[in-house]
């Protein structure tokens, strides 16, 4: 595995959702994982992926 495999693997989520109290509760689970977040309010999704850590330090 070189490191542009280690970098693409497994790096985002799109977590449908149905109201806002079920946003709510996935937008606050997901942040709790230090997750970067993003809602999209028009297909009902929530976009999560891993934040990047940089080299020297992660």
């Amino acid at each position: 595995m070189n490191a542009l495999d280690s970098v693409s693997i497994n790096v985002a989520e799109a977590i449908p959702y149905k109201n806002f109290k079920e946003r709510c509760r996935l937008v606050n689970q997901e942040l709790k994982k230090n997750r970067h977040v993003e809602v999209l309010d028009k297909p009902k999704v929530i976009y999560s992926t891993k934040k990047w850590e940089d080299e020297k330090n992660g």
